[in-house]
């Protein structure tokens, strides 16, 4: 169930540890679902939990969700591959699972969006749109304040190459490309 915490599965199923703190345990859960996303489950009873559904290839984003200790529901959004920004709409819930309001995420982006961002990175053929070649190899994040993109891809033999991009144009502001070590 997506919209609470099933705290018997994470009893049955998760690696449970004591937590550096006194008094409760930390839970940690990974499976793949019947669609073949992989799930990731993790927290505790006294700060809440995230649960993170990464979709198979060819897609680009996350379905992220963080819920109270309660283990309801608080807020549920679209997370960008390989980072934590946000995209289209988030949703946050109270303490009992209700909806309170929405956000939306791509109101904070100029003109080049996050999808004209895909294309250029797919365009350059640091990652395929089509097969999702890369995704795995891919950092992206947005600068509110100065509207800018951060895109920075690792190739096979561990070539970086980095991207500031304006946000309104998608004019390439810095490209820098250097040899890495492994990842």
């Amino acid at each position: 169930m997506e919209d609470k915490i099933d705290f018997n599965l994470l009893n049955n199923k998760a690696i449970i540890t004591p937590s550096s703190y006194n008094g409760y345990f930390d839970y940690y859960y990974t499976y793949t679902d019947e669609y073949n996303n992989e799930i990731l489950i993790m927290g505790n009873k006294v700060d809440g939990f995230i649960r993170i559904d990464s979709p198979p290839k060819p897609i680009f984003h996350k379905t992220y969700r963080e819920y109270y200790p309660s283990g309801y529901l608080s807020v549920k959004g679209i997370i960008v591959w390989g980072s934590y920004t946000r995209i289209n709409t988030l949703v946050c819930y109270d303490e009992q699972g209700n909806q309170v309001f929405e956000i939306d995420e791509n109101a904070k982006f100029g003109e080049f969006d996050y999808e004209k961002l895909l294309t250029f990175l797919h365009l350059n053929e640091h990652i395929n749109l089509e097969t999702g070649e890369n995704r795995e190899r891919l950092v992206i994040g947005y600068d509110e304040t100065k509207k800018h993109w951060f895109a920075s891809i690792t190739n096979i033999f561990y070539m970086i190459t980095e991207y500031i991009l304006d946000g309104e144009t998608g004019k390439v502001i810095d490209k820098k490309e250097y040899q890495g070590g492994r990842m």
